[in-house]
């Protein structure tokens, strides 16, 4: 099967207006997420969220560029994600990413293969991030 996770994940400690966050995701397993079928149709990508002190997301985003049935064993899958922080209240996060659900709320939806101590709610804490 496949075992997804991120192999680095790159964000400003603060941000205004705008986040980029860059990351590289593997499959350490020998087979491929299979979102390409009919059951699934393009259903799971890469989310990032902000989570409040309670580890409830408070904004969330999907990637529209992460293809997870192209990651083959053996490869590093970069991308760059800018998002608008409009309407995200400010004060300090948890930045965190995720395999997400689009047909249920940007949610984590696919196991990511990571010690479960970094996880939140399915979510994958990066670091403390400040919006301004």
């Amino acid at each position: 099967g496949y075992r997804l996770y991120p192999e680095w994940v790159k964000a400003p400690r603060s941000a205004r207006g705008t986040l980029r966050v860059r990351y590289a995701w593997r499959n350490m397993g020998w087979g491929y997420c299979p979102v390409n079928i009919p059951q699934w149709n393009g259903r799971y990508t890469v989310g990032v969220a902000l989570l409040d002190g309670e580890g409830n997301a408070v904004a969330k985003w999907a990637s529209d560029s992460t293809v997870l049935s192209e990651w083959l064993q053996g490869k590093a899958f970069v991308y760059s994600q800018e998002v608008s922080l409009e309407g995200v209240a400010p004060g300090r996060y948890t930045l965190a990413v995720g395999l997400v659900d689009r047909k249920n709320d940007l949610n984590p939806g696919l196991e990511v293969a990571v010690d479960p101590a970094l996880k939140s709610s399915g979510w994958v804490c990066v670091n403390s991030i400040l919006i301004k």
